[in-house]
């Protein structure tokens, strides 16, 4: 289970380990991991608290459905690895979007 919900109030019961997530139009879309160690896919938005889900190797695609953490820094969305998709959270500043000063 992914550790997040879209919150459209300020209250919300049973909020252990989720966050709000902001739409922002910019993040949706395909992206590329530019790590050569590869990028690690989370159930939370934190490298302390977030649990790994699976680690995408460098340049496989993330596909972010434009919505991010109170930070900016964590991009929601999922990835297919061997015909199974998996979604979570990846850091953006690993990420290149495609069409954007791709090495």
């Amino acid at each position: 289970m992914i550790g997040a919900r879209i919150v459209f109030e300020d209250y919300v019961e049973n909020s252990d380990k989720c966050t709000a997530l902001t739409p922002d139009t910019d993040a949706y879309g395909y992206y590329l991991v530019d790590t050569s160690s590869g990028l690690n896919l989370r159930d939370y938005p934190s490298t302390s608290n977030g649990n790994v889900i699976l680690c995408m190797p460098s340049k496989h695609t993330f596909r972010a459905y434009g919505l991010v953490d109170e930070t900016g820094d964590w991009l929601l969305g999922e990835t297919n690895i061997k015909g199974k998709i998996y979604a979570g959270f990846a850091n953006k500043n690993f990420l290149i979007k495609k069409g954007e000063n791709i090495k």
